[in-house]
């Protein structure tokens, strides 16, 4: 379930490069949080891959990226992240299992 809260290329664009980090003690309200953001970001990078995908020329691919960016961001942000945070997270439950078993009980019991 981890997998959902990949941060699509079009987010990363916008932070900075990601480093590993040292595994950080999260709230669960923090946890809460990020898996709403990650639910959101999957959802609209779902609703937007046909539009890319229908693209008639890469001009039309760069606008469909960018709408498709803003919305991602504006997820993260709407719940409470920068975007650095938000990779932050996902860099540590990516490379820490205890942290990614915690996120992944909140990735199940949400609905966006």
């Amino acid at each position: 379930m981890l997998g959902v809260a990949f941060a699509p290329a079009t987010l990363a664009q916008h932070g900075k490069p990601i480093a590993e980090q040292p595994a950080a003690s999260y709230t669960d309200a923090e946890l809460q949080s990020f898996a709403e953001a990650a639910l959101e970001v999957k959802r609209i990078k779902e609703t937007y891959m046909p539009k890319l995908e229908a693209a008639a020329n890469a001009e039309e691919q760069k606008q469909v990226k960018n709408a498709a960016s803003k919305e991602m961001v504006h997820a993260v942000e709407q719940r409470g992240f920068s975007v650095d945070k938000y990779q932050e997270i996902l860099v540590a439950a990516l490379t820490n299992p205890e942290l990614a078993q915690r996120l992944n009980k909140y990735l199940e019991g949400t609905r966006v």
